[in-house]
């Protein structure tokens, strides 16, 4: 946690870097920065998570539609 001492400081963001990971309601908790920074950085990964569930959906669909390739060329060769 934060220490609540610290916040009006100038070492504020020393004591924040020493405490490592943060959630990011800490960090909004805290004022410090841009608030309209931590917006984009969120929406950038807002965008990341979903690009990657798109391309999961993706390789689920090809990798179905390779397998009734394969199925078929199965079929059509004779190899039941």
């Amino acid at each position: 946690m934060i220490d609540c001492e610290l916040l009006g400081r100038k070492d504020a963001v020393e004591a924040l870097e020493g405490e490592g990971t943060l959630a990011v309601e800490e960090i909004r908790d805290v004022g410090l920065g841009q608030p309209g920074r931590m917006t984009q950085v969120e929406d950038r990964l807002l965008g990341h998570e979903q690009a990657l569930q798109r391309m999961k959906g993706l390789m689920g669909a090809f990798g179905g539609l390779l397998t009734a390739v394969h199925l078929a060329i199965d079929y059509f060769l004779g190899r039941h």
